[in-house]
């Protein structure tokens, strides 16, 4: 499913991004302001992420009588 492989390609980006921030300065606000911004996005793509995934699972076990 091309939605769960572009969430999944934003999420491992978001997570790659942040492995990549080693000896930032946090004192500098723009630093730590940038990073809060990223954590966020990837807590909100994660959590499309899961929507996506329950909403197919709920569209399955309604197709299946599961629900």
């Amino acid at each position: 499913m091309a939605i769960l492989d572009k969430l999944l390609e934003d999420l491992k980006d978001y997570t790659s991004k942040l492995d990549e921030v080693n000896n930032v300065d946090l004192d500098n606000w723009f630093n730590l302001f940038a990073i809060l911004h990223l954590l966020q996005v990837q807590a909100q793509s994660f959590i499309y992420l899961v929507q996506t995934l329950l909403r197919i699972w709920e569209y399955q076990a309604k197709d299946t009588e599961i629900l």
